[in-house]
């Protein structure tokens, strides 16, 4: 045992000294500890953070970041609502910018005209001083928040003074985009502005360009030869060097129009008068053409009425060679044409088949003065005006029914909120009507219930509904001369009311209008410009025609103006076309819409209303 014990120890120490000889290994260098990344906060933290700050200023930033960053998310609702609770007056003056920039971005993006004109009252001046980009997305923002509002001339002015700040694909950009906003600007407008300041050539050269087009509008030919001369006295104008798209086209046109138009109408039978008045509005702008021009374009007229079937139709046209036609009108001709096997003849039908179905597959397309043109007119400037809850007068008969269901559809389907549809009879009067549409019966019934209750007479006035943001209004002006002093009696005044063409019987009859003093409705620019001399001269020549046909007439002459303007309209994506109907432009479905102006009565006269579009 004594031995065991020496020679355990004596192996220990060998086993110790032999390792401490040995080549030791490194040990690995230990690996740095990774930290995680910290990660931006959500905008809900931020917004968290913003609500539980006690500095206003700290809050205010955290919100602008929070809307941007749900701006960037695509979340425009909640960003929307966000920047709403900022209060700008805590804002350093760079965060004041990215509030302005933010705010006319999502002004434009949700269509809200009155946020847009809150922020373009806001001094712009705060930009002079920063980088170019800055500058330039400013002035892009600005002008495009002036065309939402309608302000067209001045989102063009806008853009032509900021032009120096954009290069390459920006500046064709925003060079086509003056010229759009020209063309959206009325003549009267163009004509009224002061002469501009003689050091800036350039907004002088534009202005210039425009009138000369829009005083010609409705001659090809006296508009190329104001182009041309447009051109000669402005050589190195950025718009010489480069015409816009439009205008480029436009001097090809000459050469496209067709040489032989079929107009096929209903020229005898019940749309006799109809047909009679949209061909004297197409032969008196034709002829007016034809003293300007060079145009060697004959005309062949159909009567339909003479037709018995569709078949014959198309073979009175096919006789005809044509290289355009125009019509039928008949909505059932229109139907049976647009399924006409082999039909091969470009045409501009007269009518629509169903409002939003077109023809994609042929040459035909469809333009008329459609209803739902002006509803859907109504709803979307109603829309950009904030009103979200409406209530709906219609006439009660068939077409009012059909008429108050289309403005339904059209508003609900912007998210808008229909109150109520009242439809009212148009051979009465309507006194309880009104008082029962907007429930200020009701609230004379609860007075009368309190007064029993307590046995004493109360001071009262009764109150209307509060449930509704303005009034749609499908009439005439004879039913409409009772219902507007109505809604003033009945504590409805201050509702605004958007009313149709049908409000307005075309004549001016201010005396009998006082009764419809601020209503807003749609009108052709036809009825609204009294000063036309083509109008002036076709109700001379047709009086009994005039007095119930007179749209018809603009149907009329804007049909001629498209027989040459069609390539315009096929080739320039989202263009309008001035025409006596109103702005024509074209669907990808070949419906030919229009956008009407907007009007109001003023001590009982019918007067066009700029600042909406």
């Amino acid at each position: 045992m004594k031995t065991l014990n020496f020679v355990l120890p004596a192996f220990i120490a060998l086993l110790l000294s032999a390792c401490s000889n040995a080549p030791m290994k490194p040990h690995p260098p230990s690996e740095p500890i990774q930290e995680i990344p910290k990660q931006p906060p959500t905008a809900d933290e931020l917004i968290q953070e913003a609500n539980e700050s006690g500095s206003l200023a700290y809050s205010a930033e955290l919100k602008l970041q929070a809307a941007r960053l749900l701006t960037d998310n695509q979340e425009p609702a909640r960003a929307f609502a966000v920047y709403s609770e900022i209060s700008p007056r805590y804002l350093s003056p760079d965060h004041l910018r990215h509030y302005i920039l933010l705010g006319l971005k999502l002004a434009v993006d949700q269509d809200s005209i009155e946020m847009a004109q809150q922020l373009l009252d806001m001094r712009g001046d705060q930009f002079e001083h920063t980088g170019a980009e800055q500058q330039g997305e400013y002035a892009w923002l600005v002008a495009k928040a002036l065309s939402l509002s309608g302000q067209h001339y001045l989102a063009a002015q806008k853009r032509i003074l900021s032009a120096n700040l954009y290069s390459d694909e920006e500046y064709w950009n925003n060079h086509e985009l003056i010229w759009k906003n020209l063309r959206l600007s009325s003549l009267e407008q163009l004509v009224a502005i002061p002469a501009p300041d003689e050091t800036n050539n350039e907004l002088t050269g534009w202005i210039e360009l425009a009138r000369a087009i829009k005083q010609n509008m409705f001659s090809l030919d006296k508009q190329l030869r104001a182009l041309i001369q447009w051109q000669g006295d402005w050589p190195d104008h950025p718009a010489a060097r480069h015409l816009p798209g439009e205008l480029n086209l436009l001097a090809t046109l000459p050469d496209l129009r067709p040489e032989r138009i079929t107009v096929a109408l209903p020229l005898s039978g019940k749309l006799e008068r109809a047909g009679k008045s949209i061909l004297e509005g197409f032969l008196a702008a034709f002829y007016n053409d034809t003293q300007q021009s060079a145009s060697q374009t004959r005309l062949s007229i159909i009567d339909t009425s003479k037709s018995a079937n569709i078949r014959e139709l198309v073979e009175s046209i096919h006789l005809t060679s044509p290289g355009l036609v125009i019509g039928p009108l008949r909505k059932t001709l229109v139907e049976q044409l647009a399924s006409y096997p082999d039909y091969k003849y470009k045409t501009i039908t007269l009518n629509y088949t169903l409002p939003e179905e077109g023809i994609t597959e042929s040459g035909i397309y469809q333009f008329g003065l459609s209803f739902q043109d002006e509803l859907n007119q109504i709803a979307e400037q109603a829309w950009l005006e904030n009103v979200r809850s409406t209530l709906i007068f219609c006439p009660n008969n068939n077409w009012g029914q059909r008429t108050c269901n289309q403005l339904e559809s059209v508003w609900l389907a912007k998210n808008g909120i229909v109150s109520d549809i009242k439809l009212f009879d148009p051979k009465k009067q309507h006194t309880f009507f009104i008082e029962e549409a907007l429930k200020v019966n009701q609230s004379k019934a609860r007075k009368r219930e309190l007064q029993m209750v307590i046995g004493e007479q109360l001071e009262f006035e009764p109150r209307r509904r509060q449930d509704i943001d303005a009034i749609f209004l499908i009439a005439n002006s004879v039913n409409g001369r009772q219902i507007k002093p109505l809604l003033s009696f009945y504590y409805a005044g201050n509702l605004p009311v958007y009313a149709t063409s049908t409000i307005y019987s075309g004549k001016p009859e201010p005396t009998r209008n006082l009764d419809l003093s601020n209503i807003m409705f749609t009108e052709t620019p036809w009825v609204l410009n009294t000063a036309n001399p083509t109008r002036h001269a076709i109700e001379q020549a047709w009086p009994k025609l005039a007095s119930k046909y007179t749209r018809l007439f603009a149907l009329g002459t804007d049909a001629f103006l498209l027989s040459s303007r069609l390539p315009l309209l096929e080739q320039i994506p989202d263009i309008y076309i001035p025409g006596n109907s109103g702005l024509l432009s074209l669907k990808s479905n070949r419906q030919i819409h229009r956008h009407l102006e907007w009007a109001t009565f003023e001590k009982g006269n019918a007067i066009v209303m700029t600042d909406k579009h």
